[in-house]
């Protein structure tokens, strides 16, 4: 069985969709690779056997590799929300003063955010 690739820290914070790991090319990342970017909550318990399965995974979000060094790689999000924006002002005329025509629906996505990510929260590779 294949060994896990170590586990990787958010070293910076770049604005609300990047941040840089302690990974790089020296370790193998490259660009394209993706990550899920997390902190560790509470640890769970089978309610059955009472064994310990760990502790939950707090996701701060997903990123994507967009630029490696030698020992440090930034993430950017790669998912979107989907938002929709009506406008209404398309006018092909007016009629007692009201303008006329189709309305028109323009979607606007937008990246979503790493969600209260910290320095020393930790990140692993994905395959998503």
């Amino acid at each position: 069985m294949a060994e896990p690739k170590p586990i990787a820290k958010v070293v910076a914070i770049l604005g609300s969709t990047q941040v840089v790991i302690n990974r790089g090319s020296d370790d193998g990342v490259k660009v394209g690779a993706r990550y899920v970017v997390y902190s560790l909550g509470s640890e769970v318990f089978d309610p059955d056997t009472k064994e310990s399965l760990g502790q939950i995974e707090l996701v701060k979000g997903k990123g994507e590799v967009i630029h490696t060094q030698a020992r440090m790689a930034t993430l950017e999000t790669y998912e979107f929300d989907r938002g929709t924006k009506v406008v209404t002002q398309q006018s092909w005329g007016s009629f007692s003063g009201y303008p006329f025509g189709p309305n028109v629906t323009e979607t606007q996505d937008t990246r979503k955010t790493f969600q209260g990510v910290q320095e020393g929260d930790s990140a692993r590779q994905i395959k998503d």
